[in-house]
């Protein structure tokens, strides 16, 4: 006998077998990472009252080695790190309409989508790719703190705001390709490149593919090989069906609360907020694919091919599972440094914008700049 299921009584099963399985994960993607105090080594008292740098109001400057800018890394060994003085706090709401005010945008046809995006700034070209979810708008604090040294652009990847064609496959070597496409329109050669996240495994494959092209990048929260757990693996394949957006998922943000919020400046809480708005954003079953091209993936035999070098930034609140991976680049990748971020969360382009943004000034500018 066949049962027949009316589609919202279908729509809402996957809802909440979907949220069911997210609250599962404890060392997940982007938006289900669980960090704890034993994990990430992070005194209590430190665990939301020095959430990030001057945001919070602790001074990151000066020296002050006990707060904010601390460079002591989780092996104890103390690094040198960008310090020259405490930031003005930045009101997020007015930075991010002066980013789309003072940027400009620019549109790359691609077979079958379109890539958008902006340029702010002046300066050596400098591409900031996005993780796992979340919009280009995630790095106008960071975009914005730079654009006098740096000329800043960041870009979509397809399917961030609508769902792609099931026709149209993305691929980690299709989203290469975007970003090399993006480039060549703008008339940059030689660029740098941030990456956070999901776009790590971007970044990599565009120093495989175009090594003279990419001076120098820093990666953060990245990963050449992230296994994924039966959980994760279930969400991919659920998630590839499911109708909606993220923000549609029942307890979505209770979980994004437990895993991120305690990073956030806790003078402001509208920060938060706009994370929280801009990660539901995303459609489902984007956020599944991509986790496919995740479980897919595995760069670590090709890690000696990149001799560009690399910044490894690892941040409190990464989990066990993503300093696991941080440790397979740094052993695998032949010119890597390496700096630690405490009380940054996995989203220092959100939490701590001013200390992550001394951190690419310091890495990148040393190098001869790219030919405007």
């Amino acid at each position: 006998m066949r049962v027949r299921l009316q589609h919202p009584s279908v729509s809402t099963a996957f809802q909440i077998g979907y949220t069911y399985l997210l609250k599962l994960i404890e060392s997940s993607f982007e938006f289900g990472i669980t960090t704890n105090v034993s994990e990430t080594e992070t005194h209590p008292a430190h665990a939301s009252d020095a959430a990030s740098d001057s945001e919070t109001g602790v001074c990151c400057g000066g020296g002050d080695e006990g707060h904010g800018c601390s460079q002591d890394s989780p092996d104890g060994v103390k690094r040198p790190g960008p310090l020259d003085g405490c930031p003005t706090p930045l009101a997020w709401q007015q930075v991010l309409e002066a980013f789309h005010q003072q940027s400009t945008t620019f549109e790359v046809p691609r077979p079958g989508y379109t890539v958008r995006g902006r340029v702010l700034g002046n300066g050596p070209p400098l591409y900031l790719l996005c993780g796992l979810g979340g919009t280009s708008d995630s790095f106008c604090l960071v975009a914005y703190l730079l654009r006098d040294l740096f000329r800043c652009v960041v870009f979509d990847y397809p399917g961030t705001l609508e769902v792609v064609h099931p026709g149209r496959r993305v691929t980690r070597e299709s989203l290469r390709d975007d970003l090399l496409a993006v480039a060549d329109q703008l008339g940059d050669q030689p660029f740098f490149l941030f990456a956070t996240s999901f776009g790590s495994l971007v970044a990599m494959e565009a120093m495989f593919a175009a090594p003279n092209r990419i001076t120098r990048a820093v990666l953060q929260g990245a990963f050449a090989r992230r296994q994924l757990s039966f959980a994760e693996r279930a969400i991919v394949r659920v998630g590839g069906f499911l109708p909606g957006k993220l923000k549609s998922l029942p307890w979505s943000q209770a979980v994004q609360e437990q895993n991120h919020r305690r990073w956030f400046p806790t003078q402001d809480a509208s920060r938060w907020q706009f994370f929280a708005d801009d990660a539901g954003r995303v459609p489902n079953q984007t956020m599944a694919r991509r986790g496919a091209i995740i479980r897919d993936t595995d760069l670590r035999p090709k890690l000696g091919q990149i001799q560009q070098p690399i910044l490894l930034i690892q941040s409190e609140g990464d989990g066990l599972v993503t300093r696991d991976c941080h440790e397979a680049l740094a052993k695998g990748l032949p010119h890597a440094e390496v700096a630690w971020m405490h009380s940054a969360g996995h989203l220092p382009h959100l939490t701590s914008p001013h200390r992550l943004a001394k951190f690419l000034r310091d890495f990148l500018l040393p190098a001869p700049p790219p030919a405007a």
